[in-house]
């Protein structure tokens, strides 16, 4: 079972399809995978999406919902930071890494997808840019397995 997180794009705000068509679904499918969709516009690791809804809030304060929701997610792919890209770099970096660290104890088996933000534009925005170098770094303590030692995770053990 797959576990989406993520923002509008996520989502499919805009598309003129089902959301059955939108593309977590789609890749689901083709996969075999049991798909399910956390996703609000406007929301980030550190954006709330207030200005959407406000009943809507960044990814680390919905994680205890959809881990009590979607227990058995046995890939968790997170298409996130979109939204945070005006963030200064070293307040989305903590987020991250607090979201990451709270995402593996919920999840401590499942694999964990991070897609950089990205437009579907041949020229990203320089924010995006930014986001994206700050989001490898983080990575690279969190690979999932890790392609060196095949552990579940390279998270330190006080995480």
């Amino acid at each position: 079972m797959a576990l989406w997180v993520g923002d509008s794009f996520t989502a499919g705000e805009g598309a003129d399809v089902p959301a059955a068509q939108t593309y977590p679904y789609l890749i689901s499918a083709h996969l075999g995978w049991a798909c399910h969709v956390d996703a609000q516009c406007g929301t980030g690791f550190v954006n709330d999406g207030y200005l959407a809804s406000p009943d809507y809030a960044p990814l680390l304060d919905r994680l205890p919902d959809d881990a009590r929701r979607y227990p058995a997610a046995d890939v968790v792919i997170v298409d996130a930071g979109r939204n945070d890209a005006e963030v200064p770099i070293p307040v989305l970096q903590q987020s991250v890494t607090a979201y990451l660290t709270a995402l593996r104890a919920a999840y401590p088996t499942a694999r964990v997808v991070l897609i950089a933000p990205t437009l579907l534009d041949r020229v990203q925005p320089l924010e995006y840019q930014y986001v994206r170098t700050m989001l490898r770094s983080v990575c690279l303590l969190y690979t999932s397995p890790s392609p060196r030692d095949g552990l579940l995770s390279r998270l330190p053990s006080s995480a």
